[in-house]
């Protein structure tokens, strides 16, 4: 016992975690967590990583499933070119980065198991992916803090950061670049649930957020959709979900695409074509400034979707970083729209095309001049 006790307590030291002796006598070790600190080695940190990530899971699994082991990486830059799996009862805390040298762009650098848990996670993406949290169709119980991911790819197949299974809570998540930001469901059948997180901000992704698979009990406090290159939110498939505060809107200092697609929020799209793709959604956020050209920047379009309730302020509102990307239309209506969707919205007076499309459901607005209450189908352009 005495080799595997750093001299403070609860400790574990370095070297016996990354020993190849095995754990033996570990009965008598008491407490809710240990913690182990790791130093980058200057080369290829992924052994290091991985394998104090193996022996501190089968240390809590010899000392009756103990709530947690921490792995701290200290400052310091740690390279890793292979997948990192974080496994049950492991959390690990970041006071450094992990640098992804993988040779793959498009697999996840770093994965959490159902079980495991991380404080604080800091990753710099070398234009390669981020992370996958959670083991599909599988209560997870995973518990998040502060998520940081930077300079992902933004080509096809470079996620940053990805929700598979369910159960789930995250204080924070911080986003520089992805083909998707932040991508609850995996987009081809695998689904994520039972997930709120506090607060979540995405910066210049392709696709800012995507909820798709089915997936449904999704709870976002804050979300910042900060000068997205081709759509911010995407909702295609989803079930009770709780989006309270939003905003899209794009900062004209950077220099690129300006929400590519001709849509800032796509809701029901891309999804099976059922009146009932998306329902119970409830959002509330503001749209800015995020209009491609002069011809097809449209704040939000609606398709296969029912029982939602949409608050929004649509408006082309001067920022400090410019307002070259005026929004040209507010609100479009695709197919497959039910008569239980409500939208209340404030829209700029500049923005003379209101409604695109045969409205469906309650639509109340006011642009300053007019207030307009509709219910009853009726195609106003």
């Amino acid at each position: 016992m005495a080799n595997l006790i750093g001299s403070a307590p609860n400790q574990i030291s370095t070297n016996n975690m990354l020993g190849t002796a095995a754990f033996v006598d570990v009965s008598s070790i008491q407490g809710a967590s240990l913690t182990v600190s790791l130093s980058s080695t200057g080369g290829d940190d992924s052994i290091l990583i991985q394998t104090a990530i193996n022996n501190a899971n089968q240390l809590a699994t010899a000392t009756q499933q103990r709530s947690r082991i921490n792995i701290v990486l200290s400052e310091g830059e740690y390279s890793i070119t292979s997948q990192i799996i974080v496994k049950k009862h492991v959390n690990i805390i970041c006071e450094g980065i992990i640098i992804n040298n993988l040779v793959s762009k498009t697999t996840p650098c770093i994965v959490f198991k159902a079980g495991s848990a991380t404080d604080r996670l800091v990753i710099w993406g070398n234009l390669g992916s981020g992370v996958v949290f959670g083991d599909a169709a599988t209560d997870n119980d995973l518990q998040i803090g502060e998520v940081r991911i930077l300079n992902i790819g933004e080509e096809s197949g470079k996620t940053a950061c990805r929700f598979v299974g369910y159960n789930f809570t995250a204080e924070s998540i911080d986003i520089d670049g992805g083909n998707v930001g932040v991508d609850i469901g995996d987009g081809a059948g695998v689904g994520a649930s039972d997930i709120r997180i506090d607060k979540t901000l995405i910066y210049s992704s392709s696709t800012g957020l995507r909820i798709s698979s089915g997936s449904e009990h999704i709870y976002i406090g804050y979300l910042g959709i900060d000068s997205i290159n081709s759509l911010g939110i995407q909702i295609d498939s989803g079930h009770d979900i709780v989006i309270d505060d939003f905003i899209c809107f794009y900062n004209n200092q950077l220099v690129g695409a300006v929400y590519d697609s001709g849509y800032a929020v796509l809701l029901g799209q891309f999804s099976g074509a059922s009146p009932n793709d998306v329902s119970g959604l409830t959002m509330s956020g503001r749209i800015i400034n995020t209009g491609k050209d002069a011809i097809t920047g449209t704040a939000i379009k609606l398709s296969n979707i029912n029982h939602s309730k949409l608050s929004l302020d649509i408006n082309n509102s001067t920022l400090l970083t410019g307002n070259s990307s005026p929004i040209i239309k507010g609100i479009e209506y695709g197919t497959g729209v039910g008569s239980m969707v409500r939208i209340n919205t404030n829209i700029s007076p500049d923005i003379t095309t209101i409604i695109v499309g045969t409205r469906q459901g309650y639509l109340e607005y006011w642009n300053g001049t007019n207030h307009k209450v509709s219910h009853s189908p009726s195609i106003i352009v």
